[in-house]
């Protein structure tokens, strides 16, 4: 009897340990519906100056936008507070828009980073992403490791946070970020 009451008190501890105190539940951020790509598959390349690879050898999380959406616009400030946090980071914006009008975007926005318009077909069509604003993060080799929505990565109102936006990373590529 007493063998059983000390593993019953063993049993208890365990359950009450800090160390299961400590864990994390694992976030859950949706899958984009139409994605043509899954996890661990290479992300097609496209032409220009800011092309996925001129990014190879660390990891780099992509915003995909469009200059007409409120959202993606009231994000801006969260990634360059992102981008002001973590130098390191490569950070890339890829919209559909014309260079022209991506251009006259990150002037007007101030963009701590680079943006690639490489057309209307390779981001709807060549990737799937049909809605905006998304994120993804590819690895050092340009495979995608996540993708989502950005209002998976925020507040109440619908909008990625900075906080969001680091966990997302942060769980997505296993680091720790500012």
């Amino acid at each position: 009897m007493r063998l059983l009451s000390a593993l019953f008190v063993l049993l208890a501890l365990s359950m009450t340990s800090p160390v299961r105190a400590q864990e994390q539940p694992q976030e859950s951020y949706r899958a984009i519906n139409g994605l043509t790509l899954t996890v661990g598959q290479p992300v097609h390349d496209f032409a220009g100056p800011a092309n996925l690879g001129s990014f190879r050898g660390k990891p780099l999380v992509i915003n995909f936008y469009s200059a007409y959406c409120p959202p993606c616009i009231r994000e801006i400030p969260k990634l360059n507070a992102l981008k002001q946090l973590n130098p390191d980071l490569q950070v890339l914006s890829v919209t559909p828009d014309s260079p022209s009008d991506a251009a006259a975007y990150a002037k007007e926005r101030h963009l701590a980073w680079p943006i690639a318009a490489p057309g209307q077909d390779y981001v709807f069509e060549t990737l799937g992403v049909k809605v905006f604003p998304v994120f993804a993060i590819l690895d050092e080799q340009g495979n995608l490791v996540s993708a989502t929505y950005a209002n998976q990565l925020g507040g109440e109102d619908g909008d990625a946070t900075l906080a969001g936006i680091t966990r997302w990373i942060e769980s997505s590529l296993s680091v720790k970020i500012h």
